[in-house]
């Protein structure tokens, strides 16, 4: 009697690493994506299990979902193969995917010509904006050289590959690094070789969610050692 391959449990996590032993470490496991706007990519690791693998590879499907819409998008497919002499066979792959915009969706897992599938129901949620407030910034403007209050990231334009170097700088009447841009309030940026406009206010909130969390945690410890 042929046993088909069958899906055991899929988790979803920040990152995930094999041991010696063959065993798998996952760290940050979670079912939702915090995002500050739109688009917002977003990368993670997936560990999943499959029962009765055939000996000869077998290609495994990676697709995403919204739970309101009966459209997939491809994410990754990989082969996948049984360790030797296993019943029972662990995997883990890197994914990322860029969201457009909140709401619930599925991770869904698949075998190429098997009917097995698996879901993993994740939800996309949009933040509070990290508003940095005055008692933060007077604290900022007084230790400018131990807390953190600027950040630098580089942008390739997705239609012409321009690269940028952006900066998101807290304090309103620093300068910012030369050779920089300082992102703009609103979050959009227009290419100047091609136009396109870049949508940048996701990677300024995670910036401005960073420094404020740094911040927090920095001033507490800086009090209780006065």
């Amino acid at each position: 009697m042929k046993i088909n391959p069958k899906f055991g449990s899929a988790i979803i996590a920040d990152s995930a690493r094999h041991q010696g032993n063959g065993k798998i470490d996952a760290h940050g496991i979670f079912t939702c994506f915090l995002t500050w706007g739109y688009p917002a990519t977003r990368g993670w690791a997936l560990v999943v299990t499959v029962f009765n693998l055939p000996e000869k590879q077998t290609t495994f499907i990676a697709s995403i979902k919204r739970r309101d819409n009966k459209e997939e998008s491809s994410l990754l497919t990989a082969d996948f193969a049984p360790g030797k002499g296993a019943n029972e066979s662990t995997f883990l792959v890197n994914i990322g995917y860029r969201f457009e915009k909140e709401g619930f969706y599925e991770i869904v897992c698949s075998l190429k010509d098997f009917n097995t599938r698996l879901s993993i129901p994740v939800r996309v949620i949009t933040q509070a904006w990290p508003e940095i407030n005055e008692k933060e910034l007077t604290i900022l403007r007084q230790n400018r050289n131990k807390f953190l209050n600027r950040l630098s990231l580089q942008i390739s334009c997705k239609s012409c590959d321009h690269v940028y170097v952006f900066e998101e700088i807290i304090i309103p009447e620093d300068e910012v690094t030369p050779g920089a841009i300082r992102i703009p309030e609103n979050g959009h940026y227009e290419c100047q070789d091609c136009g396109h406009v870049m949508k940048l206010k996701d990677f300024q909130g995670q910036i401005r969610a960073s420094i404020k969390e740094n911040l927090n945690i920095n001033s507490s410890k800086h009090s209780s050692h006065v």
